[in-house]
């Protein structure tokens, strides 16, 4: 049943994939829809995992049925350990973790920056294992089934750790929200393009000069509300930036010729070590105020099957039908980008000069840990480069959306997204949304950005409540496998119920 579920939640929640592989990957419709099967088929296996978990957990007599909470426990640490798991194994598949459910809730959002992702998926299983400890009690004794004693025993714990979880949680909110209203901070405007170039357009040789001059004209309506950065989305420069073709060398020069520093996404030309042929990889690059290239980042983690083939003996087949994405190659190192230059910082506020800011593309924003590394690193502002054209008219933006933004609440980091065809947008780093774009529509959005960045108990401690769980679920194994074993399995209303 666990892998059923799976499978159907997976192929619900994820159908923009067949239509992004249809579409752009020019694949049958029938051999996208398999893809997609096999794909959900193998995510289903981490739910299957986590049911057979907690049957084998009864069936050995692991559980008390006194003690509610270890169950409770048990389950959420077993959760926990599987979500990372299949965020990492085989390249890893990071999309819809359960914790992201709770985005939009803005009393337990704070909690975010203590918990993390991973930890609110921890939460919710393991207070969802108390109230079904509590529940399902109180309907076996109304109708019958359980006694008065037995009542008390499974209720009574339950109950108790519920209000305690629940407190805990509001609490961690209230003061995070004290501690936001008592600081002040400082802000910086920036202006986010976002070009809507179609996919079918964007990378074909007649169109470039046409989406060259959306950017730069875009760009000068930023400028002329006053933003002192500009950041243009994912791929804005479909071309090797620093070696682009004649017929539009000098619209691209123009365009990035603009008083302020431009953080861009572009395409990067590497030449493999003692082979004589050229890769291309996906890059971030910063533009000074004279269109001087000041430094790059290469994207690290690609997104398998898009970016690259992975298991190429196995799947190389699948080349020729992803066209150039499907030779990319990743970076080896995250960068951090200084825009401000010590002569360009003269006539703006001291406090720019130390702006550094963390590029993260695309794809790589679903990953924890990998943003957790650039904030260690100093970053003090985020910015998400992305191209959601891909996946159309979907659900998808809005899964990658909300999963970025939520990198800034654990963080404590103010985070910019600069998508193509949206969605667009800044959160601070307490976690107030400051602007949305639109989708599918060419904007130039000029924000406030306020710089806050604090220590958060997530930034200082990182994916702490993985490696909680992990010690917990082996606790809770070594202890059970020194109990003397019993002659009867004993029997968990909360698992009997859920059969």
């Amino acid at each position: 049943m666990g892998w059923i579920f799976g499978v159907t939640e997976a192929l619900t929640s994820l159908w923009w994939v067949v239509q992004t592989i249809h579409h752009f990957g020019h694949l049958p419709f029938i051999l996208s829809f398999f893809s997609l099967f096999v794909l959900s088929s193998y995510l289903g296996l981490f739910t299957g995992l986590f049911l057979f978990g907690l049957d084998i957990w009864k069936k050995n007599d692991l559980n008390n049925p006194s003690n509610p909470v270890v169950l409770a426990l048990f389950g959420a640490c077993l959760w926990t350990i599987l979500e990372v798991l299949r965020s990492e194994l085989f390249t890893g598949f990071p999309l819809n973790p359960l914790g992201d459910l709770i985005w939009g809730q803005e009393l337990l959002t704070p909690d975010l920056s203590i918990l993390g992702a991973t930890g609110m998926s921890f939460a919710i299983i393991f207070i969802s294992g108390l109230l079904s400890a509590v529940i399902l009690p109180i309907i076996n004794k109304l109708s019958g089934k359980t006694s008065a004693d037995l009542f008390r025993k499974q209720s009574l714990p339950a109950i108790a750790m519920s209000v305690l979880t629940l407190s805990a949680g509001f609490g961690s909110a209230e003061l995070l929200s004290k501690e936001s209203s008592a600081q002040e901070t400082q802000h910086i405007k920036v202006g986010i393009i976002q070009g809507n170039i179609p996919q079918d357009q964007k990378w074909t040789s007649q169109y470039l000069k046409d989406t060259i001059r959306t950017y730069h004209q875009l760009s000068k309506q930023a400028l002329s509300q006053d933003a002192k950065i500009l950041l243009w989305p994912e791929t804005a420069i479909p071309v090797v930036i620093d070696s682009p073709p004649r017929s539009i060398a000098k619209d691209l020069q123009k365009a990035l010729n603009l008083p302020v520093p431009i953080v861009t996404g572009t395409i990067g030309l590497h030449r493999e070590a003692d082979r004589f042929r050229y890769s291309f990889s996906n890059d971030a690059a910063l533009i000074s105020n004279n269109g001087e290239i000041l430094d790059r980042y290469t994207k690290i983690h690609l997104v398998p099957f898009g970016e690259y083939i992975p298991f190429p003996s196995i799947f190389g087949w699948l080349r020729n039908m992803t066209g150039i994405t499907g030779d990319l190659i990743p970076g080896k190192h995250q960068k951090l980008f200084a825009p401000f230059k010590e002569e360009d910082s003269r006539s703006l506020p001291e406090f720019y000069k130390k702006i550094r800011i963390g590029p993260v593309i695309c794809y790589e924003a679903m990953y924890p840990s990998l943003v957790h590394q650039l904030v260690l690193k100093g970053a003090n502002l985020l910015v998400v480069f992305t191209d959601d054209a891909w996946y159309g008219k979907t659900a998808a933006s809005h899964q990658l959306y909300q999963q970025t933004m939520i990198r800034a609440i654990e963080e404590g980091i103010p985070l910019l997204r600069a998508a193509n065809s949206g969605y667009s947008g800044a959160i601070s780093g307490r976690g107030k949304l400051i602007r949305t774009s639109g989708r599918f529509t060419k904007e130039s959005i000029t924000l406030t950005v306020p710089l806050d960045s604090h220590e958060t108990f997530y930034q200082k401690y990182g994916e702490w409540v993985f490696r909680f769980s992990l010690v917990i679920f082996l606790f809770l194994l070594a202890t059970r496998a020194m109990e003397p074993h019993n002659d009867g399995i004993k029997s968990s209303p909360l698992l009997d119920d859920m059969h």
